[in-house]
């Protein structure tokens, strides 16, 4: 592959029926408490990939042992169909359903290896539904950063000329531009920016229910039933300044990868000095290198979430900062 390789797509443009689906599939996940997975298809126009629909992945089953076939015959007749009533059915790439945890993880590594090595392009949606309680869409779009796919393609393509059983991701660390520090934790994904698009019929749609609202009959004055909640009383006019929640569930995330990285490095410490007890499963994997690529892994989501909260900071100080000038002038109109 070219060394200088980049990626032909540098925008994500999701269709608002393709995100309705996704955030009802999150609901479903919500109340069952269980993550989940789905594939997008569309197609891509000049440097924008168009995200035109979604369908939801059913629900990993570890017992049964041709879950992997069975879920390439469920995708292939997922496409198929929608191939028939004249959808899009194009491999885009798959979406994820987190609520404030981890998804860099190895897995989702390997399985954004594959789909890219089929179709280079594919990308991995993540949605939080917890964002939304902030005004936040909550969907984010990552692909494998272009040092990263090529340094995995290369491996991978080796691993197969030479035979080895070796996995595809922990061979990425022997890499050349791992060596010269081309690759990090920080560079190991790439965040590809979103717009979310709608159709013309659905923007009248939606101006039609917006201008419905204000249009609410008000009571009669003879009318003594219980009135209904009015627009004032569901939304509050203060704004919301608490974080605490989510919050809590971003520290409780990055003190969790704290105690995994100093785990990793406990064990690796250990391993080297020959004090570590001999068992099956470390005898199993006493000849892969996982600590650079799990550390790698780790890290990356603890930037992550410090990302996060950093954010969060910045919107709870903005939202002081405002109430602080607000808050006067109402006082001042007051009197």
């Amino acid at each position: 592959m070219n060394k200088d390789y980049e990626y032909k797509h540098n925008k994500i443009r999701v269709e608002g029926i393709a995100l309705l689906k996704i955030i009802r599939h999150a609901q479903e996940c919500v109340v069952l408490d269980q993550e989940g997975s789905g594939m997008v298809v569309g197609f891509g126009v000049n440097e924008v990939l168009e995200i035109t629909n979604s369908f939801p992945i059913p629900f990993d089953n570890e017992n049964d042992s041709n879950y992997d076939q069975k879920l390439s015959m469920y995708n292939l007749e997922m496409r198929t169909k929608m191939g028939l009533i004249q959808n899009d059915y194009t491999q885009a790439g798959l979406y994820q359903i987190f609520l404030n945890d981890t998804f860099i993880n190895r897995g989702n590594l390997e399985n954004l290896f594959l789909n890219q090595k089929m179709y280079p392009e594919n990308v991995l949606l993540i949605y939080d539904p917890s964002s939304n309680m902030h005004g936040q869409i909550g969907l984010k779009a990552y692909r494998l950063a272009p040092d990263v796919y090529r340094d995995m393609l290369e491996n991978d393509q080796k691993i197969r000329i030479e035979g080895s059983t070796k996995l595809v991701s922990d061979g990425l660390w022997e890499c050349e531009s791992s060596a010269n520090g081309r690759v990090n934790f920080m560079r190991l994904l790439e965040e590809v920016p979103i717009q979310i698009h709608n159709s013309h019929l659905c923007n009248l749609m939606l101006h039609d229910i917006v201008d419905s609202t204000d249009k609410v009959p008000k009571p009669a004055a003879n009318d003594f039933s219980v009135p209904l909640p009015s627009q004032e009383m569901l939304y509050s006019n203060t704004p919301e300044l608490s974080n605490v929640g989510s919050l809590e569930q971003q520290l409780k995330s990055l003190l969790l990868g704290l105690d995994k990285i100093h785990d990793l490095q406990y064990t690796y410490q250990r391993k080297l000095a020959g004090l570590g007890k001999s068992s099956t499963n470390e005898i199993r994997h006493r000849d892969l290198p996982p600590i650079k690529l799990e550390m790698a892994l780790c890290s990356a989501d603890m930037n992550s979430f410090c990302t996060s909260l950093s954010q969060m900071a910045g919107e709870t100080v903005g939202k002081l900062m405002l109430t602080k000038v607000i808050h006067p002038s109402s006082q001042l109109s007051n009197n």
